[in-house]
């Protein structure tokens, strides 16, 4: 059985399902300085992979299939498709009947076949990216179309920069210009392989939101493909998130923290087995989350469980509460956060070891806290001292300090990354 859902997680789900009509994602918006509804099929689509993800709320998830269903020919790109998949096949459905409609051969019919290109999920006009690539990846994948998804994970791969990112923007590899006589240069320059480079104008900038679903992608043609290599490779894209956390815990986009980037780093992080980190992240987004105890004195009492973008986001909301222009985004930040708000660490006793059931007065003694995660920060108190570290690979943390002249029995506690997981222990001062 699926493990339950957080706390924090099921507020942020119940909030999502009901901001649904008729299973859609519906909000408005000002264009031109007038106002409009939308019933957005693409966000739809997210708050259904969030409830799979989280294993909630099923009864809706059937709900927004039914809704799925006929709009099923309202969102045909490559990426869109490739996400309906991902979610359609979590939630239970087939997706070569979905709808009417055969969704995996819709995509399929979407790759190149042939060329530099070989692989490439495009449509027409081509708006693809790095970022649709891999949710054709990820659709491919869990629908078991084998040599598609390991054509579609080749050209994927193309996308990754030497520090493990992805790029936005998708580039083939070198070629020659295909006929040097008429005139026109079709050629791909080896610069375009070169991510950061300034000769692209930015295009091939990595971002933390390209490499968290590149790396689901990954994971999933592994999983599922059997496409070899892929692990090792989104370890690597792991590592450049890791790279990328701010000390509070976040992911920024343009330079900004948001709810949005922080979410889908969570869950890449969690699945990559960066547990701690994940655990960082998920304890940032529960500040920007909307509960009983943070809503008290706002006019956010009725919105509990949704997760603002940002910081002034949820400053605004609070004055005014989520205003009609404002609710689409708060949908879509507590939509991609609600899988990594579920990566929050659970309770834990920590084992708390001395090494010494005994030391003389300023005799130095070995204390060490197992029973942690690998990375995860700790935190000893002890004699007035607060000593802080992080758990190695294998989840224990040892500190050295000087016992002082004090006599008698010394209280040992340790806090992991939250306050539920704690342990403690004590030794004695003697003469």
């Amino acid at each position: 059985a699926a493990q339950a859902a957080s706390s924090n997680a099921s507020s942020a789900s119940y909030w999502l399902s009901q901001q649904l009509t008729n299973g859609i994602a519906s909000y408005k918006y000002e264009y031109d300085g007038e106002v409009y509804s939308t019933d957005d099929v693409g966000l739809t689509i997210d708050v259904l992979q969030a409830f799979v993800d989280t294993d909630t709320q099923t009864a809706k998830q059937q709900t927004i299939l039914d809704a799925l269903e006929d709009r099923v020919d309202s969102y045909t790109s490559a990426g869109g498709t490739g996400k309906l998949i991902t979610a359609v096949q979590g939630a239970g459905e087939e997706p070569r009947l979905f709808g009417g409609v055969n969704l995996v051969e819709r995509l399929e019919d979407k790759l190149v076949t042939s060329g530099a290109e070989a692989g490439r999920a495009v449509d027409s006009p081509d708006y693809s990216s790095t970022l649709t690539q891999a949710l054709a990846v990820r659709g491919l994948s869990v629908a078991n179309s084998t040599d598609e998804a390991a054509s579609a994970t080749s050209y994927l791969l193309k996308q990754q920069c030497a520090d493990g990112g992805f790029r936005e923007s998708m580039f083939a590899e070198a070629t020659p210009d295909t006929n040097p006589s008429d005139g026109f240069d079709d050629s791909v320059s080896a610069v375009d392989r070169t991510c950061g480079d300034s000769a692209t104008s930015g295009d091939d900038k990595e971002t933390v939101d390209t490499t968290a679903i590149a790396i689901q992608a990954l994971l999933e043609a592994n999983i599922s493909a059997e496409v070899p290599g892929t692990v090792e490779r989104a370890e690597k894209a792991a590592d450049y998130l890791l790279k990328q956390q701010t000390t509070a815990g976040s992911f920024r986009n343009d330079g900004k923290s948001n709810a949005n980037s922080t979410g889908l780093a969570a869950a890449a992080l969690w699945a990559t087995g960066h547990e701690a980190a994940a655990d960082r992240a998920a304890a940032w987004l529960v500040k920007r989350q909307v509960t009983k105890a943070s809503s008290v004195g706002t006019q956010l009492t009725g919105e509990l469980g949704a997760v603002a973008f940002n910081d002034e986001a949820l400053a605004n909301a609070k004055l005014d509460g989520i205003e009609d222009l404002d609710r689409g985004q708060f949908i879509r930040a507590t939509s991609q956060a609600l899988a990594g708000l579920d990566k929050l660490l659970g309770a834990k006793t920590l084992k708390v070891t001395p090494k010494y059931a005994s030391r003389p007065r300023s005799a130095q003694q070995l204390v060490t806290v197992t029973g942690l995660k690998a990375g995860e920060q700790v935190t000893v108190y002890t004699l007035g001292k607060t000593l802080k570290g992080t758990a190695s690979s294998t989840g224990s943390w040892s500190v050295r300090f000087t016992v002082g002249t004090s006599l008698g029995k010394k209280v040992v506690r340790a806090f992991g990354q939250n306050a539920k997981r704690v342990g403690e222990s004590s030794f004695t001062v003697v003469k």
